[in-house]
């Protein structure tokens, strides 16, 4: 794989999109950051940290035609040993050819700090616990909704917007094709998000001095997985430094300390699965988790954005298909048991702990269920990956336009 300096575009309404040409299942294709407007980084080393990861999975050495951050190569370097421990059999080291910067940019004068945002928990704790430190929120398109969820988009832009001007900070929105490209490629939870993150923060390393990863694990769940302490923080560069936010801070913890903050309770957002184009369709797991802990902090019913009633006996019956989820029901019980209140919402909890409805035959297909719904979700564009024209199009036509404010 060669890279070079990204092709750079201007487009009419003011948003700068930078371009790469990539190859996917013997289709070319270009690889697109798309920001609002000036000032923008436009080196290649946000479309490094997009390629990296799906080229370890390929076994594709890069080669690099431009000059680097030293001190990004030698992260990339870092990030590579640590990954390929982590998934020897999935993820192969790679040769990375490139000519150290002689001069890097220096840091920008401003000091400030960026927070990546989706409304979820974890972005909304870092934001409440940094706000002096920040200023700007950004929300990456094509990230957790990808780019053809066109209806979708238009709703969370809305809310994220609205979410923004109530904390007071811009809201910087930035698209980008790289998991539409690779999701077939790469597995994006396991593997590639950390590394979208970093591109989609590196391409605005001009307008903040450092960016703010909110961490969704804790010290008793620090297994491998695609945004991690130990390697969000080697995507840095000498001016511009990626910082993975409160790993010490368990999910119950962050959900109790936003409960009682209004913006949170208007604008949260935790759902993947959108039923009916709903924010949170309360039913899945992490909705019902996070809503079980709203319960026990006394506001879910101030939360408008969860529409269905909090279901006890799909609490109660819910699969535990990982430990990693099976350790937050535990952290959320023992939150849970500190209001003797509320005996259902503990009642059922423990049968979910206990397996009490998950059991035998049932517990098999559930399973079964599941990994072939996600393995259908992960697949679904082995074939058909858009063009950057017909998401343009089609991102007019649903009204989906990322702000050209900065």
């Amino acid at each position: 794989m060669r890279m070079t300096r990204p092709r750079k575009v201007l487009e009419s309404d003011g948003r700068v999109t930078l371009l790469h040409p990539v190859t996917v299942q013997d289709r070319e294709f270009e690889l697109f950051l798309r920001v609002p407007g000036e000032p923008v980084y436009e080196g290649v080393e946000p479309f490094i940290a997009l390629t990296l990861l799906p080229a370890m999975r390929l076994g594709t050495d890069i080669v690099v035609e431009t000059p680097v951050s030293p001190k990004f190569l030698k992260g990339i370097e870092k990030i590579q040993e640590q990954l390929h421990a982590w998934f020897p059999q999935e993820l192969k080291k790679v040769r990375v050819e490139a000519e150290p910067m002689r001069s890097p940019p220096a840091p920008i004068e401003t000091g400030k700090s960026g927070c990546l945002f989706s409304g979820g928990v974890d972005s909304f704790y870092s934001i409440l616990t940094h706000r002096e430190e920040l200023s700007g929120l950004i929300f990456g398109h094509g990230l957790d909704i990808q780019l053809d969820r066109f209806d979708l988009r238009e709703r969370v832009q809305q809310q994220l917007r609205h979410a923004a001007e109530d904390i007071r900070l811009p809201l910087v929105e930035v698209e980008t094709n790289a998991r539409h490209l690779f999701d077939a490629t790469v597995d994006w939870g396991k593997h590639y998000h950390g590394s979208v993150l970093a591109g989609v923060a590196l391409v605005l390393s001009r307008r903040f001095a450092s960016m703010i990863i909110p961490s969704g694990r804790t010290p008793d769940m620090l297994f491998p997985w695609g945004s991690h302490p130990e390697v969000d923080p080697l995507w840095s560069t000498e001016w511009f430094a990626i910082i993975h936010d409160s790993i010490e801070t368990s999910r119950s913890e962050k959900i109790m300390f936003i409960a009682g903050a209004e913006v949170a309770q208007k604008h949260l957002r935790v759902c993947y699965h959108n039923v009916s184009g709903k924010l949170n369709c309360g039913r899945c797991e992490k909705c019902l988790r996070t809503m079980v802990v709203l319960r026990a902090a006394g506001v879910l019913d101030r939360c408008t954005n969860f529409e269905t009633e909090l279901d006890l006996k799909r609490v109660a019956s819910l699969p535990l298909l990982s430990r990693n989820i099976e350790v937050w029901y535990e952290d959320i019980l023992k939150t849970v048991r500190k209001n003797d209140n509320d005996l259902e919402l503990k009642q059922a909890l423990e049968d979910c702990l206990n397996r009490k409805f998950d059991r035998g035959v049932l517990r098999l297909l559930r399973r079964i269920w599941w990994r072939l719904k996600r393995y259908k979700y992960r697949n679904r564009n082995l074939f058909y990956p858009i063009s950057l024209a017909e998401i343009e199009a089609r991102s007019k036509q649903a009204g989906v336009i990322t702000s050209s404010a900065s």
